[in-house]
């Protein structure tokens, strides 16, 4: 019998964490002023959405993936956006405007998870 309260509490925290994530950073996005087609496109690159050659390959397009920046490392959604070296030195000097320190994330919906907390600090 606790076994099975156990899985109910594991299972609830679970859906709980599921729900949060569903929440954030989509509501958020879609409430900033800002031009539309800047929430579209990070709602896009978050989803992992955008026609990179790795969404292509996944569609079964034949193609030889590299990135066209770095022409370094495969088309992937987190090499593009955040792992590339140009796209790196683009981040770095815009947080260097705001006088933000940051730690590259993972993933792109790490980004925008960073940035919530950045909003709460100002």
């Amino acid at each position: 019998m606790e076994i099975t309260k156990e899985r109910s509490v594991h299972s609830e925290v679970s859906n709980a964490g599921q729900r949060q994530n569903r929440i954030w950073p989509w509501k958020l996005t879609w409430k900033i002023k800002i031009p539309l087609k800047v929430p579209c496109f990070a709602w896009l690159v978050c989803r992992r959405a955008c026609l990179t050659h790795e969404v292509l390959q996944k569609k079964g397009r034949q193609i030889c993936s590299r990135c066209f920046m770095c022409d370094q490392e495969a088309e992937v959604n987190g090499h593009l956006f955040l792992h590339c070296k140009v796209a790196t030195n683009l981040w770095n000097m815009f947080f260097c405007i705001l006088g933000v320190c940051w730690v590259t994330p993972q993933t792109t919906k790490g980004l925008l998870d960073s940035w919530k907390e950045i909003g709460r600090r100002h």
